[in-house]
């Protein structure tokens, strides 16, 4: 009787232990990749939420500031006079920098209702440099030079009206503009946020 000879080869069982084993380590490779792109695109944009949320923060505080202020000084106009309150260091005369006054905040009110009053009224100063945004306040409580956001691509504040100095809209209304640029992860090199308004100085008085 004819036999047929079976020479057909297969994997050994030790080739098919490496092969799982080879296979093992390269999943594993992979998951651990992924994993950890997860990780860091989780903290960008993370980061990148924080630093959205602090800049509208600032912003919303500088335009608060101005709505309730007695007087603000703009680019190149003079410095503050009374109480009198010299430019920071970095604090140049153009649209980048911007002090503040307003009535000295008290524990009962949130301002003191004297805008014909200057002596013991706050003064906050707003200022870019480079890409961070400092802040300083004079008065009852004195805080100095503290970088308040980063990243911060374009910052300006200014009159609407420059051309006319006896019209109301000089005295009174100011624009604010601030843009954020994030520095790294998906939106770097790219205007992630642009803040722009109109503030009326409820408070203007002729000083």
């Amino acid at each position: 009787m004819d036999r047929s000879l079976n020479t057909s080869e297969g994997f050994t069982l030790l080739e098919l232990l490496i092969a799982l084993a080879l296979g093992s380590v390269i999943l594993l490779t992979a998951s651990n990749f992924l994993v950890n792109y997860a990780k860091f695109s989780s903290n960008v944009i993370k980061s990148e939420a924080s630093l959205m949320q602090t800049s509208l923060a600032v912003f919303e505080e500088i335009v608060d500031k101005l709505s309730a202020s007695s007087k603000a000084v703009c680019g190149a106009e003079a410095a503050m006079d009374v109480p009198a309150t010299a430019r920071p260091g970095g604090c140049l005369t153009d649209g980048t920098c911007v002090q503040i006054r307003c009535d000295t905040i008290s524990s009962i009110n949130l301002y003191q209702n004297t805008p014909s009053v200057f002596s013991d009224d706050t003064v906050y100063t707003y200022w870019l440099n480079g890409t961070d945004l400092h802040k300083k306040v004079d008065g009852a409580v004195t805080i100095g030079d503290t970088v308040i956001a980063q990243n911060i691509n374009t910052f300006s504040v200014y009159r609407v009206d420059n051309t006319n100095s006896a019209s109301p809209a000089y005295l009174n209304t100011i624009r604010v503009v601030l843009g954020v640029q994030a520095s790294s992860g998906t939106t770097s090199g790219v205007l992630k946020e642009y803040l722009d308004t109109t503030v009326e100085m409820r408070e203007k008085s002729l000083n």
